[in-house]
């Protein structure tokens, strides 16, 4: 079985977090009461939840995969989803640790495909003609993330959600570079065609400059859209999502921290 490839992790990354998972768990086990052996090992129970965050199999296929029920794959993502992310939370470093106090940032959003709960308003993108959440994220110029918003319902636009989210004001200090729908929200954004006349040709290569420099941040996404689930539709209930984006950004780092 290709762990590396389920998990997106190294033999070494694997190790790694199985020390912040089993050293924040402390004394909670995940064996069964009555000191009956588990099905699954914590060394098996973080692979099989990675896998769940890296490919976004279901749980009944996770659970053939490693050899348990589809109960047991239940259980394990619902204990380690929220352990992953708390365990993992001091590997990410803060924006100036990634770019430098006072450094340049990339800004951009995405949208994680969930499907469409009657209870949950407001996650119909028209945009993305989907559901799902805002994602917002910002990147140093060389395409590391440096931050990552709240999830923000889809039906919000980038503008909002780059305030809402907390991404503006974990940014603080920063100078701040976006799209088209960051108009106001960035330091520096391309320039809009004025009504009924064209972009002067001096505008048209400013907006090429800064389109140039964006395509680091579009990898930026890329990385955290590596994880299926963020990608492929979001099955569980909705408030499981913050979780698990949180536990995505802590891999990601773990993964920045050991190659």
């Amino acid at each position: 079985m290709r762990l590396d490839t389920l998990t997106g992790l190294s033999d070494g990354q694997r190790m790694h977090l199985r020390r912040h998972v089993a050293s924040h768990l402390g004394t909670h086990s995940i064996t069964r009461h009555g000191g009956r052996p588990s099905a699954l090992c914590l060394e098996g129970s973080v692979d099989l939840v990675c896998t769940l965050l890296r490919t976004n199999l279901t749980q009944e296929q996770a659970a053939s995969i490693f050899d348990v029920s589809q109960a047991t794959a239940s259980r394990r993502w619902d204990l380690l989803r929220q352990v992953l992310a708390d365990a993992l939370d001091p590997l990410v470093p803060t924006v100036r640790e990634v770019v430098g106090r006072g450094g340049s940032v990339l800004v951009d959003g995405f949208l994680a495909p969930t499907w469409d709960w009657k209870h949950a308003r407001g996650m119909y993108s028209d945009k993305h003609g989907e559901a799902g959440f805002n994602i917002q994220l910002a990147a140093s110029i060389d395409g590391n993330i440096a931050a990552v918003g709240d999830p923000i319902p889809g039906a919000r636009h980038d503008a909002h959600a780059f305030t809402t989210s907390g991404l503006a004001e974990a940014l603080a200090g920063h100078d701040t570079l976006g799209d088209k729908g960051y108009q106001s929200h960035t330091t520096i954004h391309p320039i809009r065609k004025p009504p009924k006349a064209e972009l002067t040709d001096h505008d048209q290569r400013y907006n090429a400059s800064v389109s140039s420099i964006r395509a680091a941040v579009e990898r930026a996404n890329a990385h955290l859209q590596n994880w299926k689930i963020l990608a492929t539709r979001f099955r569980p209930p909705l408030e499981k999502f913050p979780a698990t984006l949180r536990a995505i950004v802590g891999l990601y780092f773990l993964k920045w921290a050991y190659e």
